[in-house]
């Protein structure tokens, strides 16, 4: 019996060494992990591509200023928001003051008044990636850049609630 037990702790072993055979070696693995694959087989989530960005706005393509560089790790930029300023949606294409395109935004954090990003980086970007605290601009000509709601835009939501509760009031006492 130990011995039959002894063959089967071998068999499975072998089994193991045969899928290890095709596996890569781990500096290919290593090396793949620095690149950015999309999720595409997950139901729902957003599929945010840099390949097909410009490598410089046009000159008079409008911008906004958004934020700055806070930190590069992994090669993906930690974009600062402004504080009280409007908070970028996914995907939307961030630059430099000069046009320069930086990326997209593929994930926003932290507060609503003062939000921060992480930036997947365009091809161009990466071989030039900006120093820490320099200025960054939402690319607000490009049909990816948008803005979730800022507190203007909530303020005057919650005025046109409290409007519509009080006409409710008042048509309801006649």
């Amino acid at each position: 019996q130990e011995m039959e037990a002894h063959e089967a702790q071998q068999d499975a072993k072998d089994e193991d060494d045969k899928e290890l055979d095709g596996a890569e070696p781990a500096e290919a693995v290593e090396a793949d992990v620095g690149k950015r694959h999309a999720i595409e087989d997950e139901e729902g989530a957003p599929v945010i591509n840099v390949s097909h960005l410009p490598d410089i706005l046009d000159a008079n393509a409008p911008k906004e200023a958004i934020g700055k560089v806070q930190s590069i790790v992994q090669e993906l930029l930690v974009i600062q928001g402004e504080e009280d300023g409007k908070a970028l949606d996914l995907g939307s294409v961030l630059c430099q003051e000069d046009g320069r395109v930086l990326g997209a935004v593929v994930d926003v954090f932290g507060q609503i008044s003062h939000p921060h990003y992480l930036v997947l980086p365009s091809e161009s970007c990466k071989k030039d990636l900006p120093p820490v605290g320099a200025a960054v601009l939402a690319a607000t000509g490009m049909q990816e850049t948008s803005f979730l709601c800022d507190r203007a835009d909530l303020a005057a939501l919650q005025n046109q609630v409290d409007s519509d509760e009080e006409s409710d009031l008042i048509d309801g006492d006649e």
